[in-house]
């Protein structure tokens, strides 16, 4: 068996590893076949618990009008504080 070299191993190797891919998808194939049929409970099905960790209902995204009047309160925090810094003694060398 071990003098077996060449184009004809790598095939046998691709061969097994399709059969071994196909071998797994028939499976996966017949459990969801056997889970099909149990559909009383269709909601159930819907929200898995990895989704449904929390109770919480899922906050909204932030109102953009007022994220625009924050956004200028900061940029006139920011120059109101530059004015008073640059107009600082020690920044005009005089100290």
């Amino acid at each position: 068996l071990g003098t077996h070299s060449g184009p004809n191993d790598a095939t046998r190797g691709l061969t097994s590893l399709a059969d071994t891919f196909e071998h797994v998808i028939e499976e996966l194939l017949d459990e969801q076949q056997v889970i099909q049929p149990s559909k009383e409970n269709k909601d159930a099905d819907l929200y898995s618990s990895r989704v449904m960790l929390s109770s919480q209902v899922p906050l909204e995204p932030p109102l953009l009008f007022l994220l625009e009047e924050y956004k200028n309160y900061l940029d006139a925090a920011n120059m109101s504080m530059r004015v008073r810094r640059h107009s600082d003694p020690a920044r005009r060398g005089e100290l």
